[in-house]
């Protein structure tokens, strides 16, 4: 069975949630008004949203060109092994039949 390139945690989780979880965050701290190191960070992020709107979508542009090149490499070192580990294991049966 052949894998596909992408990564499935990237294919479900988009920039698209970590927009809207920042969202989320700022109304409920702009309706809790919490005092927290935590909340502080989420408004620092709220106010400078553009700023980290675009690191998130850079990150995954980023990180979807490193999977497409180191793809596969991988692929065909893990294909390796298992083809390496089926002739030791046919190699096996072999033996233990005659």
């Amino acid at each position: 069975m052949r894998y596909r390139s992408h990564s499935i945690l990237l294919h479900r989780f988009d920039s698209h949630h970590c927009h809207r979880t920042i969202h989320l965050l700022s109304l409920i701290a702009g309706v809790a008004n919490p005092t927290s190191k935590f909340w502080v960070c989420v408004d620092i992020v709220s106010d400078n949203f553009d700023i980290f709107g675009g690191a998130i979508c850079g990150s995954f542009v980023v990180f979807r060109i490193l999977s497409a090149v180191l793809y596969r490499p991988w692929r065909q070192r893990v294909d390796g092994r298992q083809r390496r580990a089926t002739i030791r294991f046919q190699r096996i049966l072999c033996r233990s039949y005659i």
